[in-house]
This record gives C-alpha cells, sequence and structure tokens, in this order.
C-alpha cells in the first residue's frame, strides 16, 4: 500500500509508484476531484493499472 499525492500520480521521485498495480483503491474521494481535473486523473491512474487491472473508489 502507498499514499501519494493524487494529482501527482507520476512522479518519479515516489518509488512506490514506478511500473504497474493490480488494484488502486481511494476512499471519500472522488467527490473532492474537481471536474476539470477529471480527465487528468483518471488519465494518470490508467497509467499505473497493468492490463486487468482494477480501480475501486468508495464514495
Amino acid at each position: 500500500m502507498t499514499l501519494a499525492d493524487a494529482y501527482d500520480l507520476t512522479n518519479s521521485e515516489c518509488p512506490d509508484l514506478q511500473g504497474e498495480f493490480d488494484l488502486l483503491f481511494a476512499a471519500d474521494f472522488y467527490s473532492h476531484i474537481p471536474i476539470s481535473k477529471l480527465p487528468d486523473f483518471f488519465c494518470s491512474t490508467k497509467k499505473l493499472l497493468r492490463p486487468g487491472g482494477q480501480m475501486i473508489m468508495v464514495t
């Protein structure tokens, strides 16, 4: 499990975010993402998921 800046998921200074993940999880977060940042947020999370990976968001 890794704690990271959700708006900078590809930050190269965070070694725990290198590579691909099977699962991304976020709780009580979606409603805090500005509508203008939604495309960037989902694009960056998709880059971190391996093929067949899943993202779970609890709202």
